[in-house]
């Protein structure tokens, strides 16, 4: 049983990953950056539109 090499080199072009794996990074970075933007100062209680 031989094992698998994903993973373990770099990507430097992210259109060698396919386009299903471009929207499943695309949609990761849009859940991370509404938390960071939108999520964390609303639950701190800071103003979001000053973030």
């Amino acid at each position: 049983m031989s094992k698998s090499s994903i993973g373990t080199e770099p990507v430097y072009d992210a259109r060698t990953l396919g386009k299903p794996r471009m929207f499943i990074l695309g949609l990761q970075h849009m859940f991370a950056m509404f938390g960071a933007t939108v999520l964390v100062p609303a639950l701190s209680g800071l103003d979001v539109a000053t973030t």
